[in-house]
């Protein structure tokens, strides 16, 4: 004859057992964008060639004349102006990229320029959009900023505040999904333990 707490015990393993199945499908999709985008972002080099950082040749040092480039600060803010007009910036940065020295121009908001600092030649981050040129050639194409699009996507930033929401909501699924496994594997296991002498 049931007792009470085998009563308890049972009614616990079912209700375990219908979360751990619903909460599985639900977490299902978003559990394939996670594992998806983190690979990207693990592996970036061989999805998006030469993303890949080439290993620095000294460019930058603490002895690097950064007045005597043959681009100024003046005229990357300057090309920053023509591009956003006056506005704050947020941070800049002087960066060495691919053995060549380069402005980062950041007035937040997922916006970037970055100017080369020997050539004048720019790339233009705007969200997930990119653009390219020189002053002496035609802008390329706008393409896709790959990177930060999966990296949005990973985190939920790609829907804003509703997006980090679910995220949420789904890693404490998954949360509740580990326990109820975790429970519906430990129960018939203790059960058994129990009733053997």
């Amino acid at each position: 004859m049931r007792t009470a707490k085998d009563n308890l015990h049972l009614r616990l393993f079912s209700l375990s057992r219908t979360w751990h199945i619903w909460l599985g499908l639900i977490a299902v999709p978003l559990t394939i964008v996670l594992s998806l985008t983190g690979i990207w972002l693990n592996h970036r080099d061989l999805f998006s060639p030469g993303a890949a950082k080439p290993p620095l040749q000294g460019l930058l040092t603490t002895d690097t004349a950064v007045k005597q480039l043959p681009v100024t600060l003046e005229q990357a803010l300057g090309m920053a102006r023509h591009e956003w007009g006056v506005v704050p910036i947020e941070k800049i940065e002087v960066l060495e990229s691919q053995g060549r020295l380069v402005y980062k121009i950041m007035p937040g908001s997922g916006r970037e320029l970055f100017v080369d600092a020997h050539s004048g030649s720019w790339k233009k981050v705007d969200g997930y959009r990119i653009r390219e040129g020189a002053d002496d050639q035609k802008p390329k194409p706008q393409s896709i900023n790959w990177n930060r699009l999966m990296k949005d996507l990973h985190t939920g930033k790609l829907a804003g505040t509703p997006g980090k929401l679910v995220y949420d909501a789904v890693a404490l699924a998954l949360i509740v999904l580990a326990g109820t496994g975790l429970y519906l594997w430990a129960l018939p296991r203790w059960k058994k333990r129990r009733r053997s002498p």
